[in-house]
């Protein structure tokens, strides 16, 4: 007996989601976790930790390593690959299935008249999988950091006698009053050989102060950081930076990007699905010309492009900072729902045409 294509469609599809909803959760699950690894790492690192609050200079001016924290910054960044590797091997296994499920749908509508509409049916529901997936995973992160900082350093004396609580006069009053008891106590020790040295009472007490003054003394020295020290770090998903624009009350762009970008695709992706599978949609042509509208709208692609620009664009840029940019799994999810929808357009357009 041979089973109608729609049941078969409908019951692969709810095998497909019952495995891959759990995957999918699983895979943001461990984005989640690299993303807050990553974070804790950077606060460990950031400028603010390791200079501004002053807890490392010591070690800078020693010229050392601050050992504790470079290696407590290295495993939480190995933790965060370690997420990270498990979101891919999840992201491997989504694929794997994904492909088996059009396989199956090509296998059995090999030779019927309904293949393109069972592969369109199949292509909307992976298609909204990869859209879920690509608006909550992380899609860039960008890093602004400098490794093994050396920052040279002038300390004049003043600024030197400042920081001890002492000011030149001090220092003048200090050498004054110890000079001749430090000579006669050097002297003395000549008793030892049998020499008898006669007590001197030298007049050393000249401005000392001022001829400091004069002299402006200083120190050059330089400080190293080991390590990284990092100035900026920003990852983000589709819907985290929506939210974000919300917050910060930005509702003009935080709309439209949910509009664009995730409203006007899923409906585009549900209309195609309605054209396909039911003929009261199929014969109205003002649905076909909405949905070849609204698809020149959709920001979908546009957002896929404008990420690889700012990945490509802050990798070169030329400063004293090293800086680093990254995509992340979201943006390859995104990328392939857009993908898919091309694809299940196409194929509506196909069997529209062969029922024309």
């Amino acid at each position: 007996m041979k089973i109608n294509y729609l049941i078969q469609l409908f019951l692969l599809s709810a095998i497909y989601l019952c495995f891959i909803i759990p995957l999918s959760n699983q895979l943001l699950n461990h984005c989640n976790d690299y993303q807050k690894k990553v974070n804790d790492q950077v606060e460990i690192l950031d400028v603010e930790s390791r200079l501004i609050s002053g807890k490392e200079w010591a070690y800078a001016l020693s010229n050392e390593q601050n050992n504790e924290t470079i290696d407590f910054a290295m495993k939480t960044i190995k933790e965060a690959r370690i997420s990270y590797n498990k979101a891919i091997r999840t992201a491997y296994n989504i694929l794997w299935a994904s492909l088996l499920f059009v396989l199956l749908i090509i296998v059995l509508n090999y030779n019927g008249i309904n293949l393109f509409k069972a592969l369109i049916g199949c292509t909307a529901v992976i298609g909204l999988i990869a859209l879920y997936v690509g608006v909550y995973a992380p899609i860039l992160e960008i890093h602004a950091y400098s490794r093994n900082l050396e920052i040279p350093l002038v300390l004049k004396l003043k600024d030197i006698l400042t920081l001890a609580d002492l000011s030149l006069e001090d220092l003048s009053n200090w050498i004054n009053n110890d000079f001749n008891n430090n000579i006669q106590s050097y002297l003395n020790d000549f008793s030892l050989f049998g020499l008898k040295i006669p007590d001197l009472n030298l007049d050393l007490n000249f401005n000392l102060a001022s001829y400091f003054e004069e002299k402006d003394y200083s120190i050059d020295i330089t400080a190293k950081f080991y390590g990284d020290i990092y100035y900026y770090y920003q990852s983000k998903s589709a819907m985290s930076l929506i939210g974000s624009l919300f917050n910060q009350n930005n509702y003009v762009v935080g709309i439209a990007l949910l509009t664009f970008s995730v409203i006007i695709p899923i409906i585009k992706m549900l209309m195609t699905v309605l054209i396909t599978f039911f003929k009261s949609f199929s014969n109205k042509i003002g649905l076909i010309t909405i949905i070849n509208f609204i698809g020149k709208w959709s920001m979908a692609d546009v957002f896929v492009a404008a990420c690889f620009l700012s990945f490509l664009s802050f990798n070169n840029m030329s400063n004293q900072i090293e800086t680093e940019s990254q995509t992340l799994i979201g943006l390859y999810f995104f990328l392939s729902y857009v993908v898919i929808s091309l694809v299940a357009s196409t194929l509506m357009n196909i069997q529209l045409k062969k029922i024309n």
